[in-house]
C-alpha cells in the first residue's frame, strides 16, 4: 500500500516539466527497443510519448497525457504497421534459381527418390534432383521439366 501512495503522492507533486521528462525517457526506451526488435511496433508508441510530451509542455493533466499517449500509440499501430510490414517485408526478390522452374533439363544420374539419388544437368551445371512421384524412377538422359526448388534440389518429372 506504501507503493500506492508514493506513485500517488509523486503524481500529485509532480510538474508537467517532469512528466515531460519521464515521456522523454519513453521516447528513448521505444526507440532503443525499436533497434532491437526491428519489428516496427515501438516505433508507434515512441511517436505516442512524443505526443503526450507535448501535452505536458501545454500544461495538460496526467489523466489526459495518458490517453493522448494510449490512443495515439494504438491508432499509429493499427494503420501503419500493416503498411510499413508490407514495404519492409514485401521486397524479397526472387533470385535466377527461380528461372529455373518450368525449364527443361537432362538427367545425368539416374533419379531414385528411394536410394536418394538423382542428379540433372540444365544450363550447364549439375543439380541433386528429385522425382515428383515418390516411385518414379527416371533413367539416365532422359529429359525431365523442373517443377520445385527445394532447399537445394530440384523437384522434376519425366518431360512428355
Amino acid at each position: 500500500m506504501d507503493v500506492v501512495n508514493n506513485i500517488c503522492q509523486f503524481l500529485s507533486a509532480s510538474t508537467n516539466h517532469t512528466f515531460m521528462i519521464l515521456w522523454a525517457i519513453g521516447v528513448l526506451f521505444f526507440i532503443i527497443m525499436e533497434f532491437i526488435t526491428l519489428g516496427l511496433t515501438h516505433i508507434w508508441y515512441a511517436f505516442g510519448c512524443i505526443l503526450a510530451g507535448i501535452a505536458a509542455y501545454n500544461d495538460v493533466s496526467i489523466f489526459l497525457q495518458l490517453v493522448i499517449f494510449i490512443v495515439s500509440s494504438t491508432v499509429l499501430v493499427l494503420l501503419t504497421r500493416p503498411i510499413a510490414e508490407k514495404h519492409v517485408n514485401g521486397k524479397t526478390k526472387k533470385t535466377n534459381i527461380d528461372r529455373l522452374i518450368g525449364q527443361t533439363a537432362i538427367v545425368k544420374e539416374t533419379i531414385n527418390n528411394k536410394k536418394e539419388q538423382g542428379v540433372v544437368r540444365i544450363n550447364g551445371m549439375d543439380w541433386t534432383a528429385r522425382a515428383e512421384e515418390i516411385d518414379e524412377v527416371i533413367l539416365k538422359g532422359k529429359p525431365v521439366e523442373i517443377l520445385d526448388i527445394q532447399g537445394i534440389k530440384l523437384i522434376v518429372r519425366k518431360k512428355k
